[in-house]
C-alpha cells in the first residue's frame, strides 16, 4: 500500500498549446504556501513610533506559487531550445518569459486546487463518515 503523502503527489497536465504541456502539482505543501506567504509580505518599512508597515507583493506571491507548482514541461523558446526548470533561478527566469495567459492558466489551476471545500462538498464529506474520527482521540 502506498503511503499517505503519495495520495497527493500525482501531477496534473495542463495543455497550453498544441503539443505543449505543463505538469503541475495538484496539491501544494504547507511549505509551498509558507514560501508564498513570505513572498506576499513584500517590503517592510519602519514608520513613526517604531511601527512596521508591510506592503503586500501579490505578484511575488503568485510567482512563488506557480514556481512551486510546476514539476515538468516541454516548453521551448523561440529557437526551440527547452526552457530550463533547473536550477531554481533558471526556472524563475523561464516562468517570467511565459505569456501572461499561460501564467494565469497555471496560477488559476493552483488557486482552484487550494480553494476551501464548498458547503455542498463539506456536507457530502461529513455524510460519508470520513471526518468522524478527525480530532477525536
Amino acid at each position: 500500500m502506498a503511503g499517505f503523502l503519495s495520495l497527493y503527489n500525482a501531477p496534473q497536465r495542463i495543455e497550453v498549446a498544441e503539443g505543449y504541456w505543463i505538469d503541475v502539482k495538484t496539491n501544494l505543501t504547507t511549505e509551498d504556501y509558507e514560501a508564498a506567504q513570505r513572498a506576499l509580505i513584500g517590503k517592510m518599512t519602519m514608520i513613526g513610533g517604531g511601527e512596521l508597515r508591510s506592503e503586500p507583493d501579490t505578484i511575488a506571491y503568485q510567482h512563488e506559487l506557480v514556481l512551486r507548482a510546476i514539476v515538468d514541461w516541454n516548453l521551448t523558446d523561440e529557437n526551440d531550445a527547452p526552457l530550463p526548470l533547473e536550477p531554481a533561478d533558471n526556472k524563475r527566469a523561464s516562468i517570467k518569459r511565459l505569456p501572461q495567459s499561460v501564467f494565469l492558466t497555471i496560477y488559476e489551476q493552483v488557486s482552484e486546487a487550494s480553494a476551501p471545500r464548498s458547503k455542498d462538498d463539506e456536507v457530502s464529506f461529513r455524510a460519508s463518515g470520513e471526518s468522524s474520527a478527525v480530532g477525536n482521540g
